[in-house]
């Protein structure tokens, strides 16, 4: 990233997370009343975050929530529980706004890894001027518990993606084992939906004793953002949302990877360096996906 963009960058989240008129609250399709959410307690402990050869001083959350919580009607209670861990990056100001808490994207990111990276460490600390920053291990994933991990039978085929047909063949059955061996572990699958994650945010505000949240999303987490916009109106205070997923725009088409590849392709043909490796981008591709489809 070259090295104005960063500062401006910076400003520009600061200024939507602080300054600028909150989010208009979206229409309540999904209302979930307040009081199935009951406050729990956070536990706290030290925590290191390691960026590059640099250690930073912070704290890590373990909050305890539902896995699967009650029909709209009834209290909370499903069949066990989900321990969410977050690591919190104590805020500099001493009158510090509404929580910001930081959705990876995946799903799968494990939330803390990208405060690892040094630029990223930048962009987060400086927010720490404005508030207390949040990096959250959403259900399932990263440092909450349980983590779905589950490792192959063998070495996947080399033409695992040359056809649909023939990636369903593969990939099916592994997907199958794991989620089965979850489930003989009493893992209740049904849990670890975008909803029950919407609502985390929603115990995870009460627990913090917060008014409201801040929301710093990418990708598949502004798909999350969106959900508890729309789930939770009245405790979003405002939202940043990087490489936005609609709530109906999970699945991508083919014309939208083709959309991004010649915009990806007008900007090397921009660069003197990737234009002299690679003068059209989009048809070298082509010519690659030609050629693998003749050889197979």
């Amino acid at each position: 990233m070259p090295h104005f963009v960063r500062p401006v960058l910076t400003f520009a989240l600061a200024a939507a997370l602080t300054l600028l008129p909150p989010f208009l609250p979206f229409a309540s399709l999904h209302p979930l009343a307040s009081s199935r959410l009951a406050a729990q307690e956070i536990t706290w402990e030290p925590w290191v975050l390691d960026v590059g050869n640099e250690r930073h001083e912070a704290e890590m959350g373990h909050l305890t929530v539902p896995e699967v919580r009650g029909t709209p009607a009834g209290a909370e209670g499903g069949s066990g529980s989900v321990i969410l861990a977050f690591v919190r990056l104590a805020s500099r100001s001493d009158e510090p706004g509404p929580p910001i808490v930081y959705l990876d994207g995946g799903p799968g990111g494990k939330g803390v890894g990208i405060a690892q990276v040094p630029a990223y460490w930048r962009l987060f600390d400086s927010l720490r001027d404005v508030a207390d920053v949040i990096l959250l291990s959403q259900r399932g994933t990263g440092l909450s518990a349980p983590q779905f991990v589950c490792g192959l039978s063998g070495p996947l085929p080399t033409d695992v993606f040359t056809t649909r047909d023939r990636m369903m063949e593969v990939l099916e059955p592994e997907v199958e084992s794991c989620a089965g061996s979850w489930r003989e572990r009493g893992v209740d699958l049904s849990g670890y939906t975008t909803l029950e994650s919407a609502d985390d945010l929603e115990s995870l505000r009460r627990a913090l004793g917060a008014e409201r949240l801040n929301l710093l999303a990418f990708s598949y987490g502004t798909h999350l953002a969106l959900a508890t916009l729309r789930r939770h109106p009245q405790r979003i205070h405002r939202a940043v949302l990087i490489g936005t997923e609609g709530l109906a725009a999970t699945y991508k088409l083919p014309s939208t990877l083709d959309a991004q590849l010649h915009h990806l392709a007008a900007r090397v043909a921009r660069d003197p360096e990737g234009a002299a490796a690679t003068p059209d981008l989009a048809a070298a591709i082509d010519s690659l996906l030609a050629r693998l489809s003749w050889e197979s």
